[in-house]
């Protein structure tokens, strides 16, 4: 597997310099000088999804796999409804080109399919099966319908709160690999365990140079149980989304 191409235009917002970068950059690329490339996208000023894209397609060529999916989820972010779909399938070949992402847990498959659909359709979603209970209850009363649609209506209220806190949430990547986590905001503190490189956290505050953070265990290379874990991390080992 590989990556997709970089996109070869840059969106409107780019200035005559940005626009100039861009196209060395583009040009450094396709010569396969890809640091040199990298070079040129981080000095534009007024990055776009577009930049962030190619970006993370040269961070992908010289393994640097914590800031190439650093780059993809931030065009990912940047990018509306439609076109996520060639970033997430990058991010895919990331992840199965990394041997800590080849088991995923039934929980995890599920959480990231959801996680998958857009917002606004879960939203629409919702909305119809609230006018759909209302037709239900006031025109065609069948009580097993309506339970059927209660039942997929709290289902999808679940999801959309799940999703809301998610959008709400600030989260991390691990940049860097075999990055030790600790019990308190220093090296001095006990060392509960360690990160993979391309790790996603939840960062839940920030302490001098270090990251608090929150994951699931079955990511922590450690201590493999079942229970969540909180831990600090530096933060020049992590990148915010």
């Amino acid at each position: 597997m590989c990556v997709a191409a970089n996109f070869g235009f840059m969106q409107a917002r780019g200035n005559k310099q940005d626009l100039r970068s861009f196209h060395n950059a583009q040009e450094l690329y396709q010569q396969r000088k890809f640091k040199k490339a990298l070079k040129a996208y981080k000095s534009i000023q007024n990055k776009t999804a577009h930049v962030y894209f190619n970006m993370g397609n040269c961070a992908y060529k010289l393994h640097y796999f914590g800031h190439a999916l650093w780059y993809w989820r931030i065009a990912e972010k940047q990018t509306g409804l439609w076109g996520k779909s060639t970033i997430r399938e990058n991010i895919a070949v990331l992840k199965a080109k990394l041997s800590h992402f080849q088991d995923k847990g039934i929980i995890i498959r599920i959480a990231s399919f959801i996680g998958d659909i857009p917002l606004f359709f879960l939203q629409l979603f919702f909305l119809f099966l609230w006018f759909f209970l209302f037709i239900q209850k006031k025109y065609t009363y069948r009580p097993n319908y309506l339970l059927v649609t209660v039942f997929f209506l709290v289902c999808n209220g679940a999801v959309l709160s799940a999703r809301y806190l998610h959008e709400k949430s600030s989260y991390g990547v691990v940049v860097d690999d075999k990055i030790p986590v600790f019990s308190g905001p220093g090296a001095n503190f006990q060392r509960i365990g360690q990160l993979a490189v391309a790790h996603e956290v939840k960062i839940k505050t920030n302490f001098s140079s270090f990251f608090l953070i929150y994951f699931p265990s079955s990511i922590f290379q450690t201590k493999p149980d079942q229970q969540p874990v909180y831990g600090w991390i530096s933060k020049k080992h992590l990148k915010r989304i």
